[in-house]
């Protein structure tokens, strides 16, 4: 029993040996390597010099280094965007070759969004079917594009999407319609109608009937009779109460209000922030549609916000 302890030791040392020399190895490689220097943040993209090209890598969170990108031809190299490269020879992302695209034909569109004389690809995702000759993104919006077929969200064609009348939103980028639908991020929006949709924020829609909020349908409120709290994505009508899609309860809508924030500096523009997604009905204390418990729910309002999210520092 004791050997076969002593041997299963053994074995474990020897690996964690070995594992520890391929790293030793592995680090002197790199930063024996020409390009090699670290850089806090993200990185700014290739680095063309006088015979190489350095690519960057990201080694952890807050910090990137760069080694040299093997193979290229230095002399015909040229960023293309998106994250794209290309020589006379090849087209990269980052340090991989992408063998399917021509570096001849190969450009970037716009918004992620490349082609050569035959494909398309959002970043490194093929959009199979796509028509590279007709493919345009939308100006002014980030996440939709067409071509003669189909109209497309980031890497996604819509199914019944009509490019010919579809149109992208370039105040509210999520949203797109045409001539028979709504669509909120790639997706039908139910019952929606186009032609008499109206945005009250980024989130919050309504047509001659129906209110809406990241495209769902929030049943019980009605068009014409419904209220927004202030600019915030609280929503009611008669006793029922939304916050964006989330249904409400347990509180007074009728006494319910938000208090934004009035100061201008930092501190207090994130509470504004803050306090557009809470409010009171005076007994409770409402954040992002969900009941806090609170002893004096004005207190909550009236001071610094107790106990801020770390992201709100």
């Amino acid at each position: 029993m004791k050997r076969k302890a002593l041997i299963f030791i053994s074995l474990i040392a020897l690996l964690y040996f070995a594992v520890a020399a391929s790293t030793i190895v592995q680090t002197t490689r790199i930063k024996n390597d020409p390009c090699y220097r670290i850089i806090d943040g993200k990185p700014p993209g290739y680095i063309v010099e006088a015979d190489r090209v350095c690519v960057p890598e990201s080694s952890g969170q807050y910090e990137s280094y760069f080694r040299t990108l093997e193979g290229v031809d230095v002399a015909t190299f040229e960023e293309v965007g998106a994250g794209f490269a290309k020589d006379a020879r090849h087209v990269y992302y980052g340090d991989a070759v992408e063998d399917r695209f021509d570096p001849k034909t190969f450009r970037h569109i716009g918004n992620g969004y490349v082609a050569d004389r035959a494909l398309v690809a959002y970043y490194d995702r093929f959009l199979e079917g796509a028509d590279s000759k007709t493919f345009a993104v939308f100006p002014g919006n980030y996440y939709y594009a067409r071509d003669e077929n189909q109209v497309y969200f980031h890497d996604r064609a819509i199914p019944r999407a009509d490019p010919d009348s579809f149109e992208a939103i370039a105040e509210h980028e999520e949203y797109g319609r045409d001539r028979k639908n709504v669509y909120y991020s790639g997706r039908i929006v139910s019952q929606a109608n186009p032609a008499s949709l109206v945005f009250l924020n980024d989130r919050v829609t309504k047509d001659q009937r129906h209110v809406f909020c990241n495209g769902s349908l929030l049943d019980g409120l009605d068009a014409e009779t419904f209220e927004q709290i202030g600019r915030s994505d609280y929503l009611r009508d008669g006793d029922t109460l939304y916050y964006c899609e989330k249904k409400v309860e347990g509180i007074d809508v009728a006494a319910f209000h938000v208090l934004p924030a009035t100061k201008s500096d930092q501190k207090n523009r994130i509470r504004a922030v803050w306090l557009d997604t809470c409010g009171t009905d005076g007994k409770s204390v409402v954040c992002d549609g969900e009941i806090w418990r609170w002893e004096d729910p004005e207190e909550f309002f009236s001071g610094e916000i107790p106990e801020l999210p770390p992201y709100f520092e």
